[in-house]
């Protein structure tokens, strides 16, 4: 071994510098525009209704593409942020690009917290199918949040949790999946007072649900706050555009003994509350399309 290192030693520190060099040059060299350009042109081009923008494109290592200020609009209107990232980091599986289903695995940090996964190209003839694995933590939402406004004018607090999707696109709503949310030290904000109440706080939210046959089917929804205690369930019928998707959840809400007793002070409607109350509950139903829903006591 010793005598083959000295016989090809000027072969071997040639191979060494250029293992030493070639990051080097890439970091330097690196297409940072023609790869940013590419990227947007690519995603652009695949029919999701959605444009993006990026506004740098950078290589890291060890094998990854760095992206920053990543925007996500509605194509019909560009305006309406549905998504924004501060740094996406994408790392292709380097072994599964020599097969017929490239892995790429991401981190993206948004929000004030991170979201990360993996994604699951697969591409047989003329069928192609997506499989995405993603975790959140704490990702912040308000109303400030570059979020759809139907979601940040509605909800608020920091959510956690996973999501797994499977299907030909990431717009594919015959596509299947599940997710299993918690969403804590937020609010539920009405846009009509319901008894003169605005909105909902709670310590903490639990969503979990399935979809399938272009269902979601929602299994579990548990608030639970100073004022009110609540659950729900339901499916919600996905159609396209989304915002015309049908809602249909059933549910009951508990307020506390200390939340009636401060509405019977300030007037009648703590008393017409806990008339209303059966069981010690108030049922309720969410109904209508995602971009006009009705809630109403039953």
């Amino acid at each position: 071994m010793k005598q083959f290192v000295l016989k090809h030693r000027r072969l071997l520190l040639y191979i060494l510098y250029g293992v030493l060099i070639t990051p080097v040059i890439l970091l330097v060299r690196f297409p940072s525009e023609a790869i940013r350009d590419y990227l947007q042109s690519r995603i652009n081009s695949k029919g999701l209704g959605i444009q993006v923008d990026i506004q740098d494109a950078s290589l890291s290592f060890p094998a990854a593409i760095r992206l920053t200020a990543v925007k996500c609009s509605l194509r019909e209107n560009p305006d309406e942020i549905v998504f924004a990232a501060e740094q996406v980091s994408v790392r292709p599986g380097l072994l599964s690009l020599f097969g017929k289903k490239p892995r790429y695995g991401f981190i993206c940090q948004a929000y004030g917290g991170s979201i990360s996964g993996n994604i699951d190209l697969q591409k047989n003839g003329k069928d192609a199918s997506v499989r995405l694995s993603t975790e959140f933590k704490g990702i912040h939402i308000d109303d400030k949040s570059k979020l759809p406004s139907i979601i940040k004018e509605c909800i608020s607090g920091d959510l956690k949790g996973y999501l797994t999707y499977s299907g030909e696109s990431l717009s594919d709503l015959s596509g299947t999946g599940n997710a299993s949310l918690a969403l804590s030290d937020g609010s539920i904000k009405f846009e009509k007072p319901l008894m003169n109440i605005n909105s909902i706080d709670f310590k903490e939210s639990v969503i979990k649900a399935d979809l399938e046959d272009q269902n979601l089917n929602i299994s579990e929804i548990d608030f639970r706050g100073r004022d009110f205690i609540g659950e729900a369930t339901g499916i919600i019928a996905l159609k396209s555009p989304v915002e015309k998707s049908l809602i249909n959840l059933k549910g009951t809400i508990e307020p506390t003994d200390s939340f009636i007793k401060a509405l019977e002070k300030s007037g009648g409607t703590g008393l017409i509350l806990k008339q209303s109350l059966k069981n010690g509950k108030l049922p309720f139903a969410f109904n209508g399309t995602i971009e006009n829903f009705h809630f109403r006591l039953m």
